[in-house]
């Protein structure tokens, strides 16, 4: 059975990337100010999640581990030059934007002021991933976490206690000495610090490993008030009334004492959040619901099936919409608009892909149709369906 919550929860975790991307109110509709985590860990969960139901089998030794191998090197690698084809898009974008406002401070404003002057050695260090400009950051840690799949996935798949402890010590280490790889030629480390991260990665391959070799998700009732606990502990920390205007003093944790919950290093009252998240989600929806069905959740669905297109659609679009918003007077009206406008694009792309992605599948069917025709044609005669050697004599064979 098909697990639609991944298409789902993935396309909503799009639309929530790009609203959190661009200055303005429309940001309160995703979940980042009603608790710790964001659409970030959702995506980073799923990708690892969704790499194990597709790749598990092969790594397992199920199936040949050459292909799981070989699939997991190729998405890379093109993850890897569909980034160099954003950079290069956000760059002429930037670049026009600073010409039409005349504002050069802008390519700085979007972390492409050196690439701008400095092109030999900018793009030398954007193609090993020691430059990101801003919002470009998300892409790059993927290529990563899916490309060492190619060599680590078989180990993770069949030894998941001691990959967990491995990636748990790695995330500690760290995290605690802050150790992450440059993003700029000028100082900067990785927002999203790829030795941290790779936890929650490794934590979404393994549940997924898990779900694709016929074991269940662990469910106890003392797990389910645990994670709730957490989440109503983070909603009551987070204080979303105030976004409301609504007493704006009141807090009822002070927030000098609240569990660590760092975004750069996924730190721990993060993690624990998302994964309380994830549980209580997963117990609540059933994978096949019918809700998945509807207009509104096939829309979602849409997307998640086509998360990179989509995603880069997001970026470039994030990055026209915050030079519009940063350069012109706007008002919460507008930014309202240009939010919500720029979801309607997101499901223009994806309701593209997916024709697209149908009408490939129906000239593919009709090519199989037509091949076995003959096929039938000769059975429905009495003809044999194997096709039978005809000596030629040797002059009259075609020369090769």
């Amino acid at each position: 059975m098909r697990d639609l919550r991944i298409d789902f929860f993935r396309g909503l975790a799009l639309c929530a990337i790009f609203l959190n991307h661009i200055p303005g109110k429309a940001t309160t509709l995703t979940w980042r100010h009603y608790g710790f985590s964001d659409a970030a860990d959702t995506f980073v969960f799923l990708a690892g999640f969704s790499a194990a139901l597709a790749w598990g089998a092969s790594f397992r030794g199920e199936k040949d581990p050459a292909i799981g191998r070989a699939n997991a090197r190729n998405r890379a690698w093109h993850l890897y030059r569909t980034h160099l084809g954003v950079v290069a898009a956000m760059l002429i974008l930037v670049t026009a934007g600073a010409w039409v406002y005349a504002n050069p401070g802008i390519k700085q404003m979007m972390g492409l002021g050196y690439l701008g002057s400095n092109p030999a050695e900018g793009w030398l260090q954007v193609a090993v991933l020691a430059y990101l400009p801003n919002l470009g950051d998300i892409l790059p840690m993927y290529i990563v976490f899916i490309g060492s799949l190619a060599l680590l996935g078989p180990a993770i798949a069949r030894y998941p206690l001691a990959a967990l402890a491995m990636s748990c010590a790695v995330w500690v280490w760290a995290g605690m000495y802050n150790i992450a790889p440059p993003s700029h030629p000028n100082g900067g480390t990785w927002f999203f610090n790829p030795l941290c991260w790779q936890f929650l990665f490794v934590t979404g391959f393994v549940l997924g490993n898990r779900v694709s070799s016929g074991k269940p998700v662990p469910r106890h009732p003392l797990l389910m008030a645990a994670a709730s606990g957490m989440l109503l502990y983070a909603l009551l920390a987070t204080a979303p009334w105030h976004m409301l205007g609504i007493g704006r003093d009141f807090r009822v944790f002070d927030p000098d004492t609240l569990i660590p919950h760092g975004k750069s290093t996924l730190e721990i009252g993060r993690l624990l959040h998302f994964l309380a998240l994830a549980y209580v989600i997963s117990a609540l929806i059933r994978p096949d619901a019918r809700f998945f069905s509807t207009t509104i959740g096939n829309l979602f669905s849409t997307l998640g099936r086509h998360s990179l297109p989509v995603f880069v659609g997001g970026v470039l679009l994030s990055t026209v919409w915050t030079i519009l918003i940063q350069q012109t007077p706007t008002t919460n009206a507008m930014e309202w608009m240009m939010g919500l406008s720029g979801l309607l694009i997101l499901f223009a792309i994806g309701m593209v892909w997916e024709r697209n992605r149908q009408e490939e599948r129906r000239l593919a069917k009709a090519a199989k149709a037509a091949a076995a025709r003959p096929l039938v044609t000769a059975m429905a005669k009495g003809e044999s369906a194997t096709p039978v050697a005809i000596p030629v004599p040797a002059d009259t064979r075609v020369p090769t």
